[in-house]
């Protein structure tokens, strides 16, 4: 997770300064963060149960949205790339009210 808080906060950046290339790199690492290690990912689902899906689903859907925001600036366009920032900001805060205090107890 640490590495897609740098990641995001360089994605903002990059926002910032209208750099597509930067916003591109900083999309495809978002996009293509590294798994959980099967150990760690094993004990989420004994967490999560039957929202283990559910949970699968938001990391699905921030990675199309992290895809979509590297195509989009690849062509340039600012106003989807702020358009799909946005839901991809809101895909991972929802995935943390639906999920976090539960993975952090769990896990402890």
């Amino acid at each position: 997770m640490a590495g897609l808080q740098g990641d995001m906060a360089g994605l903002e950046s990059a926002l910032w300064r209208e750099d597509f290339d930067a916003l591109v790199t900083r999309a495809t690492a978002i996009a293509d963060h590294p798994m959980v290690p099967p150990a760690e990912a094993q004990a989420i689902a004994g967490v999560l149960g039957p929202d283990m899906g559910a949970f699968k689903q938001h990391d699905t859907r921030v990675h199309d949205l992290a895809v979509r925001i590297g195509e989009l600036a690849t062509v340039g366009d600012l106003e989807g790339v702020l358009t799909t920032r946005a839901d991809l900001v809101e895909g991972c805060v929802a995935c943390h009210v639906a999920f976090r205090a539960r993975i952090r107890a769990g896990l402890r």
